[in-house]
């Protein structure tokens, strides 16, 4: 992944970026009595520096006014650092419990929610997960 060259300018994997995210905000609504399906996951990877989280900030900003701007529900990004302290515990349990704290804060429910609670939100809510 590199930098666009300048604000106005879209990189390749940019455009691909808003294109997955549009198509997951679509997710669930029918076209021609059909209901669109997710595309799945996008996978970015990249050496320290070169601009996957500025690149997936901005098409998150975009994505949220491309969905305001044509009636579709708010999307939710959660953003968790896998390199950051916060995850760095050798602990499988510890890692896992500060990502469903991130994630439920991401779809505004309460951290202590059971499973049953997490799919509900996901089933309403689009959630876009930046590891």
């Amino acid at each position: 992944l590199s930098k666009s060259s300048s604000m106005s300018a879209v990189s390749p994997m940019e455009h691909g970026i808003q294109d997955f995210m549009t198509k997951s905000i679509q997710a669930g609504t029918t076209v021609d009595g059909v209901p669109l399906r997710s595309p799945g996951f996008m996978y970015i990877c990249g050496k320290p520096g070169t601009g996957k989280t500025t690149a997936v900030t901005c098409c998150s900003d975009k994505a949220t006014k491309w969905a305001r701007c044509n009636g579709y529900n708010k999307p939710r990004f959660c953003f968790i650092n896998m390199a950051s302290s916060l995850t760095q515990s050798n602990c499988k349990g510890s890692i896992m419990r500060a990502m469903l704290k991130k994630i439920a804060s991401a779809i505004e429910i309460d951290n202590a929610a059971g499973l049953q609670a997490f799919e509900k939100q996901l089933k309403m809510k689009v959630l876009v997960l930046v590891l």
